[in-house]
């Protein structure tokens, strides 16, 4: 079976990430580029180094015989005259209410924005009424921050349930394989890790509640990168779970004024949810804002309302309440996966077990991170039926 990598295609129109299988040819990948980026295979050109050298051209070589790797950064450029200057499209210019309707009176105006979801004002209620997250897993994520002195953004997905009257708990930080900077983050994982992940959790009998991410101590809240990405994942559980999706969470971690670690969970708000949806919205410049494709019309306090084509981030954004003492069913003693200066090794396995050798089986194995590792490592869970044998264990207790 072809193996699942995830291959970046940097251009002057940014980066895309492409999912692809080593079996791949370079022209089975120059097609996947051009209905991504909407450039023709006869008009790209793929290097491996940002100047162009290390051209490849082969259009029958696969990527395998190329060594590509997962994450393999291949370098965009367009050949011939696929793009000049003088025939850039111009975008196309805002529309102003004036080009919609001449006539507005206060009533078809007030309609229209929030048609158009731009009428912003402070949400009153959150759809998630309490977060509880696990006490080790917060702790096992933050210690690991203070290594690099939060200086590197980390993200992770919340597994746990949506309980009664909007109700979160979250009894899992899964850290999927990824990159991080001071300001950024990719995720790097491929299909075969979701698939796992999902699998095992579902198992489990948990749900993806929320992502959890870092960021270095900063003037601003929450920058755009993320309220985009935080819109992208709670559009996703809403589509996925229905009314319960709704209460899916994003929780922030960073340091405080005195240099304490803080949680700070938040919704995205119905309104930007309807902006992300409709394709409303953008990054800006200014990264606590995010930019509009239309007008709209802001209330805020002590400011009255003005049109503006920006939104502060932080007008998107409900907090919530947290109940940082709960304590769920699985453990946190394995190494947790994807850290590269921590790798889960065949030595780490058996410090584990040693130290639980007197423990009850259940308890012994009851640890997401070890059961991830047996399901990568050892037992591939599409034949072999020893960790969902593990899993029904656990829940049957």
């Amino acid at each position: 079976m072809s193996q699942d990598i995830i291959v970046r295609v940097r251009s002057k129109e940014g980066t895309e990430r492409i999912n692809a299988q080593l079996s791949w040819t370079i022209e089975r990948l120059k097609q996947e580029i051009e209905t991504k980026v909407k450039t023709p295979v006869k008009e790209q050109t793929l290097s491996l180094e940002p100047q162009g050298g290390q051209s490849i051209q082969q259009g029958n070589s696969t990527l395998s015989q190329l060594n590509f790797k997962n994450g393999q950064m291949v370098y965009l450029t367009f050949n011939g005259t696929y793009v000049q200057p003088d025939q850039e499209q111009k975008p196309e210019p805002k529309k102003q209410l004036r080009d919609i309707k001449k006539n507005w009176d206060l009533r078809s105006l007030m309609t229209h924005y929030d048609e158009q979801g731009l009428v912003f004002k402070a949400q009153p209620h959150s759809h998630c009424k309490m977060l509880s997250m696990d006490l080790d897993s917060c702790d096992k994520f933050q210690s690991y921050l203070h290594k690099f002195a939060f200086q590197r953004q980390r993200v992770g997905y919340l597994y746990g349930k949506f309980g009664p009257e909007g109700a979160v708990t979250v009894d899992i930080i899964y850290e999927p394989a990824q990159e991080g900077g001071v300001d950024s983050f990719i995720f790097m994982d491929d299909e075969k890790q979701k698939e796992t992940v999902e699998k095992l959790t579902s198992l489990l009998g948990y749900q993806k509640v929320g992502w959890i991410y870092s960021h270095p101590p900063r003037e601003y809240t929450v920058s755009n990168v993320e309220i985009i990405k935080a819109a992208e994942l709670q559009a996703e559980a809403e589509d996925t779970y229905h009314e319960k999706g709704r209460a899916f969470v994003t929780c922030r971690v960073t340091k405080d004024e005195e240099g304490q670690v803080t949680f700070e969970p938040y919704q995205v708000t119905d309104q930007a949810l309807k902006l992300f949806r409709n394709k409303l919205f953008t990054k800006s410049k200014d990264p606590s804002k995010c930019k509009t494709t239309n007008q709209m019309l802001m209330f805020k306090e002590g400011a009255g309302k003005q049109d503006s084509d920006e939104i502060e981030t932080v007008v998107l954004t409900k907090p919530l309440p947290i109940d940082s003492g709960y304590t769920g069913m699985l453990t946190n003693g394995f190494q947790i996966e994807n850290r590269a200066d921590e790798p889960q090794t065949l030595d780490k396995l058996k410090q584990y077990l040693t130290k639980r050798k007197n423990m009850p089986f259940v308890k012994a194995i009851a640890d997401f991170h070890f059961l991830y590792y047996m399901a990568t490592n050892h037992f591939d869970m599409r034949y072999d039926l020893t960790v969902a044998q593990m899993c029904s264990v656990i829940t049957n207790g």
